[in-house]
């Protein structure tokens, strides 16, 4: 899914991958979710395929489910994962799935309740998530469309995150903020350097 532009070509592979996302079996939801995730990831056309075939819904009602239901525990940080990496390449969709915003912000809010896994996986996302100038500029309008999503007190968490916990994860949530906080348009800061002086 990542190295071709005719997505049509594997139609048959993406829709045998949709229909393991029903499996009784968690872990091969797991992986098709995984497969989903590292396809949308990288083009901005994978992502609006998957959209526009239904996928990306079918994965929704699936996160919505995982919400609801305890026992599917090991599909919801994939689902995670997946809504952060389609974000990265389609920003412009998050509004369609508040759910994940919503789910991921609260993680990111009660970091100190998270074992390590899902700590690095809600400060990982939140910097795929806001890693691009256009994802910058939504995150900072959520603040007026949901209560939940406020980019001032999840950058506190991200504070406290690095501040404390094990030496490891304090490095990775760094990792994260750097990511989040790099500058992508290079002209642009240069630009700034020139105004400047």
């Amino acid at each position: 899914m990542k190295e071709g532009d005719d997505l049509h070509k594997i139609a048959n592979l993406i829709n045998r991958l949709a229909e393991e996302l029903g499996s009784t079996d968690i872990l091969i939801q797991i992986n098709a979710v995984e497969m989903f995730a590292d396809g949308a990831s990288q083009k901005a056309s994978t992502a609006k395929y998957l959209l526009s075939i239904g996928i990306v819904d079918h994965l929704n009602r699936l996160f919505i489910q995982c919400m609801d239901q305890p026992d599917t525990g090991f599909l919801y940080p994939a689902l995670i994962k997946f809504f952060g990496h389609l974000s990265v390449s389609n920003v412009e969709c998050l509004p369609q799935f508040p759910k994940f915003l919503d789910s991921l912000f609260d993680l990111i809010y009660h970091f100190d309740r998270l074992d390590a896994s899902l700590r690095l996986l809600a400060f990982d996302t939140l910097a795929a998530v806001g890693s691009t100038d256009r994802a910058k500029k939504f995150l900072d309008r959520q603040h007026n469309n949901c209560t939940q999503c406020d980019m001032r007190r999840a950058m506190n968490a991200f504070g406290v995150a690095i501040a404390s916990g094990p030496l490891d994860l304090r490095v990775r949530h760094i990792n994260a903020l750097s990511m989040m906080l790099e500058v992508k348009n290079e002209a642009k800061v240069m630009m700034h350097l020139f105004i400047r002086d």
